[in-house]
């Protein structure tokens, strides 16, 4: 089966191995991987307009381990960043099992990680993650 320009330009690489929908935001230009984690994003405003948590980013890079001659960088891409009660707390939606390369990064975080990672799912948060470096 072809493949439209549309679908290509629109990011279409085929089926979430996961199931999950993605959607987009016309009125913003924004998209999200999973309807859950489009309503993460909205509940995690009304806490910024609420004044609950400052400075909300979507998809930082943390870089855990950086490139050597011999290794490649080792990096995450959290959903979400954002300030809470004065420290940077990184946050990611999984509302399945994590994987084995989960883990691997969990692990990574947890001596490596540069402050409070949180793994939050349909029924709020499943795990925290305190960084070495926090």
């Amino acid at each position: 089966m072809k493949r439209t320009p549309l679908k290509r330009y629109r990011g279409f690489r085929g089926r979430n191995k996961f199931g999950a929908v993605p959607v987009h935001d016309l009125a913003t230009g924004q998209s999200w991987d999973s309807k859950g984690e489009a309503r993460r994003w909205a509940m995690l405003q009304l806490l910024q307009r609420t004044g609950a948590i400052t400075i909300l980013t979507m998809h930082p890079l943390v870089v855990l381990i950086e490139r050597t001659d011999r290794a490649p960088r080792i990096a995450y891409h959290p959903d979400f960043q954002y300030q809470e009660a004065g420290r940077t707390v990184w946050e990611d939606w999984k509302p399945r099992p994590q994987t084995p390369r989960e883990t691997l990064l969990f692990a990574l975080w947890q001596h490596l990680g540069p402050g409070v990672l949180r793994i939050t799912g349909p029924k709020g948060v499943i795990k925290t993650v305190m960084g070495g470096k926090a």
